[in-house]
């Protein structure tokens, strides 16, 4: 998203942005006379490469901008984030705009994301009035795709400054600019109108804006977040722009409903298709992929060179490439026409496109084209064209082994100081920072860490002190010498291997709001919850019904017998969402016995399980065991020829389990973290660090499938060093299996992957010190009793694919060790994820090209008794693919055999239900579809999709639904945020509900799951927490909530927060005020969402803080009479009873005592401050 109008823009943080000097450029002065001289267009020879042509257009900006706008021409999408980030490396001050292009095929029966589209009207109207630091990057293909014409953009672009007033109706005017109307802002092109509060959501803002109204007028104007949908920063003016290129009006409605049925006429398109779209343009209703009639819209369509106002410089990064681009592009659109006869959207190329050729720069413009090699033609040669002697350093990128390597580098380095160069290295880890520092000093060199852009001091410096080195903590694309102005820029990949970087994607706040869905806010009618005291019933919705006079609000809660139980929002806390799968069986009789005894069951294995983890965790306390020796040379060595960049989480994952290694205690440690996260890496760390001290390792999986992905892994990590690694299952033949096994007794094998044969009587080690154990809660009872009794005194790795619940990791420190990894894996680009009907030609064109490019593709198929016909329809579609099918209910040994198959890639298609959805990682399967997708969950989703996209190839991920049927908005909704959130490591934010709700089993080492389908998901954490707690002689939590009867109406009207899935988030979130401090913060937040909060709303804030306080005097009963509060209080009650008997004898009467005990407290004003005050009074007498 383009930066906000109303801020300054920055290209990025620095410590120190004051300070710009540039580089002393051969070319700048050169290009400078160009500017002014008359010429149109001057060549530029030598280098192609992206951090060179950044160098010079961020120093000739330098710190005073040029009137005349700048745009870069590149050839694809990647060259032009290279370019991004190169150019705000180079230069602090520059804005750097992307403009974007359709992310599918026009003619692939997929549709555009909605957010590329909205960031290419943020491009196109940044366009019409640029800012003097702004830098316009189109790849070709964005440039020739057609868009609205000149002057559409001004005619819809609206400002609203404060104390202006808006249009009268404001739902019209949103929706007339193409925005969605929706209860929160969470994506870009929406809005949300509550009460006095409106929230919009424009591509002219890199954040949403929230305005307070009084009546129609902007009253306050602040940016918010949209993770927690709070208050941020003042701003002083909203810019609306339209959502997307075509905008209903009366006239492109017509238009475009004439020019479509030209579209489709004398086609074979299914007819349904046909009569959906014409219905939405009849009636003016957005639609997917109506992008692609944009030329049936307007008479004559534009093009993005037509935005800007004046001449440009206009600099075209390789022109053969671009050209090239631009062929192959055409070329591949030509093919993909012929064969989509039966795709209703199919305009003609040159509706969408125009030709390389036809593209106009705005009058006044110059050109600068940087090539390679100078190509004479004669034509176009101008005396001013000049070669700029640009070298890219590829000889430092052999295949040598790293020491060997950076022995070369080092003489190189010191032989460019001799020849007077100045260096520098770019690294954009504090890790590698660190590691450069020491290379440097090991070398006799001087590494110093600098900060900001004073590129001119610090060559001055290099030429006064020919041994010091800058090293800037800031990534570029690559290395380049400057032979003219001798300086090089090198990277840290340079001297310690290709490393690669966690991309900084700019996630939607919408994924961890939407995470309501998975929540208690999104209970639907219909679903199951469970209540702590009656158990597991049917939530009917929320009631309003009079009690005392007074509206209050209940949930109603359905049991066996049509039972009606109605639980006043005060005791919202009392209900949780049920978690597990759901049948009428679970359903609980209200007032019978069947609750209590599911709790007393769970109660009393949880009571087991806590036992034996206590007991363990005071054995292993007992042990000694000789420590490993601490990280050398070597152990950096291993470490520097990681390929990648070691996120934090992995970092103190490594840290800990060496330290743990390096005691004299033995390890016992969990790691978890999502497939792909970089578990193996820190297993292999520790692995390298044992065999270093001539020990043996002992790799056991549940899988042979597994067991040959790690043997993988292994053997390619551990490439170069004397070592020994060996596979045991029963795939390993017999005679083989033998000489394992003698090599394991003679301490010949090093390393050991198995499945269970590895618990073998016949299996010994010479000397093991070092056991991991991959997915252990997937092995038997058995198993794990043998490897509880492999663990005595050997240290410990397990890991663990599934996130381990935060509530219960708190619970259980000290316990077990644990390492959570849940940052998202680096160098992968994120999954291009489509919704799309079931179409026999989306599928053979996706197929057939994932197979092209050697990849393989899953077909998710959920129902077992379909499953086979789906492969028979699959096999007449693709005949030549090589498939098979994968289900839960196949023999083991079967099931087995297919995925060892599709793993060793003798398959094309794996046909499977939900068992890939983890565990499974096969690098080459970059496409997924996923059948009937809108019956799935989003954790479900999320986590399906994220078994492709494993390696550096693009992946794709097709949700498919059916042809003709309706499907609820609620999935619609489900899909549209799974497809617009594509960043990687959105599925840790929004899938952990249902991924903790596996996890507690495996923190156990057991299967939990029919317990915690027993009593839900969230009651269950909470009875293991008093287990553990009961235990180690803790208090427990009480299970006493009071009744509070208070002639106050105290709700949350429905004309304050109407839409139900907030509202009962509130409700539940009120439940958990504990204190004064609380309500602030509460109430703060309302007013700033919602506007200022009604007197009901302020009563049930204040009945919450009574509440909490009546937990702490366990209150049994609080209600109103005619002259005060009578207070009944339980056994348990902290007050003393001489302090009750003191005050009842006051000489106000002000207190006194019932035979059955309850105290009155006689008051005038019944309001709840007062009754909080003297509820507070009586909680200090305690």
């Amino acid at each position: 998203m383009t930066e906000d109008p109303m801020t300054t823009s920055k290209g990025m943080e620095t410590e120190n942005n004051s300070q710009w000097s540039g580089l002393k450029l051969l070319p700048i002065g050169l290009l400078s006379n160009f500017f002014s001289s008359p010429e149109k267009q001057i060549e530029v020879s030598g280098s192609t490469s992206e951090f060179g042509i950044s160098l010079l257009i961020g120093h000739l900006l330098g710190s005073t901008p040029r009137s005349t706008p700048q745009l870069v021409v590149c050839s694809d999408e990647k060259v032009a984030e290279s370019l991004k980030s190169d150019l705000q490396f180079a230069n602090p001050q520059l804005n750097v705009l992307i403009l974007r292009s359709f992310d599918v095929g026009a003619y692939s029966g997929l549709y555009p994301n909605q957010r590329l589209l909205a960031e290419r009207v943020a491009w196109l109207s940044r366009a019409t009035q640029p800012k003097p630091f702004d830098i316009f990057i189109a790849p070709v293909q964005s440039l020739i795709q057609k868009t609205a014409p000149y002057g559409w953009i001004e005619k819809n672009t609206f400002r609203f400054s404060l104390n202006e007033t808006l249009p009268e109706d404001i739902h019209g005017f949103f929706q007339s600019l193409g925005y969605d109307s929706v209860p929160l802002v969470e994506d870009v092109g929406s809005y949300s109108l509550r009460g006095g509060i409106l929230d919009v959501f424009s591509p002219a803002h890199s954040m949403p804006l929230r305005m307070e109204l009084f009546g129609d007028v902007i009253d306050t104007m602040k940016t918010f977040d949209l993770e927690n949908q709070r208050s941020l920063d003042n701003a002083r003016e909203l810019v609306v722009l339209p959502k997307r290129e075509v905008l209903f009006t009366d006239e492109t409605q017509q238009r475009a409903s004439i020019g479509f049925k030209k579209l489709v006429s004398g086609r074979d398109v299914p007819a349904e298709d046909m009569e959906s779209i014409s219905r939405s343009l009849a009636k003016g209703q957005y639609f997917n992929g109506v992008e692609y009639l944009l030329s049936q819209f307007y008479e004559q369509a534009g093009q993005p060179l037509d935005f800007f106002n004046e001449g440009v410089h206009a600099w075209f990064l390789d022109p053969l490439s671009i050209a090239r681009a631009y062929d192959n592009f055409f070329d591949e659109q030509k093919m993909l026409y012929r064969e989509s006869e039966e795709i209703a959207l199919r305009p003609e190329i040159s509706d969408l496109f125009m030709e390389y050729d036809q593209l106009q720069l705005p009058e006044g413009s110059k050109k600068i084209e940087l090539s390679k090699v100078h190509i004479a033609d004669g034509i176009k040669d101008s005396e001013r064209d000049f070669q700029w002697s640009v070298s890219s350093l590829a000889e430092l990128d052999t295949n040598k082994a790293l020491d060997e390597k950076q022995e070369a580098l080092t003489q190189k380095i010191k032989l460019w100081k001799e020849q007077g160069f100045s260096i520098f290295i770019t690294s954009s880890t504090k890790t590698a920072t660190e590691r450069l520092l020491v290379f440097l000093e090991d070398r006799d060199l001087q590494g110093e860490l600098v900060s900001g852009f004073d590129f001119f001091r610090w060559t001055e410096q290099q030429k006064a002190d020919k041994k010091r080195i800058q090293i800037i903590p800031r990534k570029i694309s690559g290395p380049i010498k400057l032979n003219d102005e001798k300086v090089i820029f090198l990277t840290d990949q340079q001297f310690f291997g290709r490393r690669s970087y966690a991309p900084k994607y700019k996630t939607s706040g919408s994924l961890q709001q939407r995470t309501s869905a998975l929540s208690f806010g999104d209970l639907k009618e219909g679903d199951y919850i469970v209540h702590k005291l009656h158990g597991v019933g049917i939530y009917r919705g929320l009631m309003t019904m009079p009690v005392n006079g007074m509206d209050s609000e209940f949930v109603h809660v359905e049991y066996k017998g049509k039972d009606k139980l109605y639980v006043p929002i005060y005791r919202i806390g009392q209900i949780q969402k049920y978690s597990g799968p759901s049948s009428p069986k679970l359903l609980d009789k209200l007032g019978g016995t069947s609750w209590a005894k599911t709790q007393t069951k769970v109660r009393a294995h949880l009571r087991d399980i806590a036992n034996d983890l206590l007991t363990l965790y005071a054995e292993r306390a007992r042990f000694n065991k000789p420590p490993f020796s601490l990280p050398d040379k070597d152990f950096q060595e291993f470490e520097a020829a990681f390929p990648y960049e070691e996120t934090e989480d992995q970092l103190k994952a490594i840290n800990d389990v060496i330290s743990d290694m390096c005691s004299t205690k033995p390890m016992d440690r969990l790691v978890c973290g999502d497939v792909g996260f970089g578990k193996t890496e820190v297993a292999m760390r520790a692995a390298f660090k044992a065999i270093q001290d001539r020990k043996q390792v002992a790799i056991i999986a549940p899988t042979t499938v597994l067991t040959f992905q790690h043997l993988q892994t292994l053997k390619k990590r551990f490439k170069g060093w004397p070592l020994t690694i060996k596979n045991l299952n029963r795939f390993v033949p017999k005679p083989e299996q033998k000489k394992v096994i003698q090599e394991l007794k003679d301490g010949t094998v090093d390393i050991v992957i198995g499945t269970h044969r590895l618990f073998s009587k016949d299996i010994e080690f010479k000397d093991l010190g070092l056991l991991i154990i991959d997915e252990e809660q997937k092995f038997g009872v058995k198993h794990k009793e043998k490897i509880r009794k492999i663990k005595t005194g050997v240290d410990t790795l397990t890991l663990s694919a599934t996130p381990i619940p935060r509530t219960l990791n708190m619970s259980l420190v000290g316990v077990r060790d644990l390492s959570l990894i849940n940052t998202p894996p680096v160098d992968r680009l994120p999954t291009r994820t489509f919704v799309t009907k079931f179409n026999a030609g989306t599928i053979k064109k996706a197929v057939e090209s994932e197979i092209a490019r050697g990849g393989q593709v899953f077909f998710l198929h959920n129902r077992v008794n379909s499953i086979y016909a789906l492969h028979d329809e699959l096999k007449t579609i693709l005949p030549d693919a090589r498939m098979a099918v994968g289900h839960g209910q196949m023999d083991e040994a079967e099931l087995e055999q297919v995925m060892l198959k599709f793993f060793n890639h003798e398959l094309d298609v794996l046909i499977c239900t939900t068992i890939i959805e983890s565990g499974m990682d096969i690098p080459k399967a970059n496409t997924m579809f996923i059948d009937n997708a809108q019956q799935l969950g989003l954790s479900q989703l999320y986590q399906l999709r994220g078994r492709v996209g494993r390696s550096k190839t693009r992946a794709y991920c097709y949700l498919m639904i059916p042809k003709n049927k309706k499907i609820e908005n609620v999935a619609q909704e489900r899909l549209k945020v799974i497809q617009e959130n594509t960043a990687l490591g959105s599925g840790m934010q929004i899938a952990h509900y249902d991924l903790e709700l596996r996890g507690a089993g495996d923190m156990l080492g057991e299967d939990q799951s029919g317990n915690i389908n027993a009593v839900g998901y969230e009651l269950y954490l909470e009875l293991l927490e008093e287990q553990v707690n009961i235990l180690k002689g803790e208090p427990i939590k009480s299970d006493l909530e009071p009744e509070l009867n208070l002639k106050v109406k105290a709700l949350i009207p429905d004309e304050y927060i109407s839409d139900i899935r907030i509202r009962l988030s509130y409700y539940k979130y009120l439940s958990q005020i504990q204190q004064e401090e609380d309500l602030d913060r509460v109430e703060e937040e309302l007013r700033d969402q919602f506007g200022t909060p009604p007197e009901p709303v302020l009563n049930l804030m204040g009945l919450m803080l009574i509440r909490a306080l009546c937990l702490k005097l366990k209150v049994k009963d609080l209600s109103q009479g005619k002259v005060g509060v009578s207070i009944m209080f339980t056994d348990e009650t902290p007050l003393p009873v001489e302090k009750v008997l003191k005050l009842t004898q006051r000489k106000d009467n002000k207190y006194s005592l019932t035979p059955d005990n309850r105290l009155i407290v006689r008051m005038k004003d019944m309001i709840w401050p007062r009754v909080y005050e003297e509820l507070k009074f009586i909680s200090d007498l305690c």
